[in-house]
């Protein structure tokens, strides 16, 4: 146990100048990794706001043309009971002309 003790003691001793070398230049490769996954994660943020906004921008658009076609139906149906309201009773001669068409198409 006493030798390999002295063994890493010497190591340590002979080599520290290289092993710290060693160290911030694993550490500098790590950062670089670490920057360039960061860059790309950025750029599919970017990339999934720009969807994102595209995507919400036809969500209000049909939301809004629906909307619009509610009011209209809703107009629609408004107006069709004021047509109705506002509609005439025939007279005694058209239901009289009426009568006597159906009557020379069905003998």
């Amino acid at each position: 146990m006493e030798q390999i003790l002295d063994l890493v003691k010497g190591v340590y001793t002979q080599h520290f100048s290289e092993l710290c070398v060693i160290m911030l230049g694993c550490i500098i490769v790590l950062m670089i990794v670490n920057l360039r996954a960061v860059r790309r994660c950025r750029r599919q943020v970017k990339e999934a706001e720009k969807r994102t906004e595209g995507m919400l921008k036809m969500l209000f658009g049909q939301k809004r043309n629906t909307e619009q076609g509610n009011e209209d139906r809703r107009r629609e149906r408004t107006g069709s009971a004021e047509q109705k309201r506002g509609r005439k009773e025939p007279s005694r001669e058209q239901e009289e002309l009426f009568g006597s068409v159906i009557r020379e198409m069905f003998p």
